[in-house]
């Protein structure tokens, strides 16, 4: 197959009248089209702009059934999985799984849709936890046994979430390290500062990188919408801010902020509102509700159902301004980590509550350019960049040897990035066209079934 390419973003830089050569799914070459091409060749198609399936670099495969789940225990994995073929996500980096779900994903993704997926297994935390898919581990030595059972059980990488304390992580990070494995960690107990420090290769959650000692009224901030406040009064030049930033950029540390997922724990308007909800419906069916709320005398009956899952503030309007303040700053302090040089990576944080599998991908990267990255360098964030996270040189980028892995857009996303999301696109996954109306019908099915 052929591709010829007005534009061709590689994953590095972007390449004007090009032929982009697929043959057994991988790129065979990228030529000239004023150059005859000696590759045989039937299949031609044009591309107004053509760029690598997205990475998503923070998200977990996971739903769940509301009813008895016997003979169907992945349906909602499936679902999620599909959605991020739509979307053009064509490698996943998931952060927290069961070994059982990182398993099943990998081989019913291989064989249905080609995505990529790599995957950290059960988190490495202590008590008291936040997932079910955790090994407790509260000293050195429960660590590195830890990390071994998880490399030799085959996972690709090391999470450590929240409440890990700092000798435990840097004892993690030894040993993943010795096994020539990276460690990513989720600021908490252990800070970002403190993490960095402890050679810590990715961080997530940008929400979660303020101290006391940069912002002091966070020591009490007990909610995600309350550390979001907590943000309108972070000072972006404090000396504990330089230290940070310092720190990330000498030791090389790569962080994933998913701003998409702090803006919808905060405003929960914004929640009940995503367009896509109905996809959520069929993986995580609490957000039924949401659905419901869409109207005065069904927001205060959700609320009260909503409880039951999850705490849901109600802001006055200094609470309200306080939020978009933080908001706003947190997209100044990461528009200041890429001006540093920090590498970034793209992720979604799926599926979190409203945050649509595949579809998130790009309003995340919205997010990015409102806070002043330029296109280009974000494209390269949820490819490239995250390719070099994951340490695969065949996924990210379009080159000789690389896996084909193509979104074709009739527009340009260096211009507008939404332009990754339009519904026209085509996407190629291993070099074979993901028959996207066939998993739009099998979605409608699915959310069927939960309605």
């Amino acid at each position: 197959m052929i591709i010829e390419c007005e534009q061709l973003f590689d994953g590095e830089t972007v390449q004007r009248d090009v032929r982009l050569v697929i043959d057994a799914g991988r790129v065979q070459a990228i030529e000239p089209l004023a150059q005859p091409t000696a590759f045989a060749h039937d299949d031609v198609i044009s591309a107004p702009f053509a760029m690598p399936g997205l990475i998503d670099s923070q998200a977990r495969v996971f739903g769940y059934h509301e009813g008895p789940p016997e003979g169907r225990p992945f349906e909602p994995h499936t679902c999620f999985l599909r959605l991020m073929a739509y979307a053009g996500v064509t490698t996943i980096r998931d952060v927290g799984n069961t070994l059982e779900t990182l398993q099943f994903s990998r081989r019913w993704a291989s064989e249905q849709h080609g995505l990529h997926i790599y995957g950290s297994g059960p988190l490495l935390d202590d008590v008291p936890l936040t997932w079910a898919f955790t090994r407790i581990v509260d000293t050195p030595s429960e660590a590195e046994r830890a990390v071994r059972l998880l490399l030799d059980a085959g996972v690709d990488f090391i999470a450590a979430y929240r409440h890990m304390q700092p000798n435990v992580l840097r004892a993690t990070v030894e040993a993943s390290h010795a096994m020539q494995h990276t460690v990513q960690a989720h600021p908490g107990a252990t800070s970002a500062l403190a993490a960095a420090q402890a050679g810590i290769d990715a961080l997530a959650g940008l929400a979660d990188f303020l101290e006391p000692a940069w912002v002091a009224t966070v020591a009490a901030a007990q909610s995600a919408v309350e550390r979001v406040q907590a943000w309108a009064e972070a000072e972006l030049d404090h000396d504990y801010a330089a230290a940070l930033l310092d720190s990330l950029v000498s030791n090389c540390v790569y962080v994933c902020p998913t701003l998409l997922a702090t803006r919808r724990r905060a405003i929960f308007d914004e929640a009940i509102n995503e367009q896509n909800i109905d996809y959520m419906v069929a993986i995580m069916p609490y957000h039924r509700h949401f659905k419901s709320m869409r109207n005065p005398i069904g927001y205060m009956i959700g609320k009260r159902q909503l409880s039951n899952y999850m705490p849901v503030a109600d802001l006055d309007k200094p609470g309200q301004q306080a939020v978009d303040r933080g908001l706003e700053r947190m997209r100044s302090w990461l528009l200041k980590l890429h001006e540093a040089g920090v590498p970034l990576v793209v992720g979604s944080d799926t599926p979190t509550q409203s945050v649509v599998p595949g579809h998130s991908m790009v309003q995340e990267m919205q997010q990015w350019v409102l806070s002043g990255i330029p296109p280009l360098a974000v494209l390269k964030a949820a490819t490239s960049t995250a390719a070099d996270l994951l340490g695969v040189a065949d996924v990210g980028r379009l080159r000789p040897g690389a896996w084909a892995d193509v979104l074709v857009l009739n527009a340009d996303p260096l211009q507008k990035i939404t332009a990754i999301g339009t519904p026209e696109k085509q996407v190629y996954c291993r070099g074979q066209l993901v028959d996207r109306a066939a998993i739009r019908a099998q979605l409608t099915a699915q959310i069927e079934q939960q309605a």
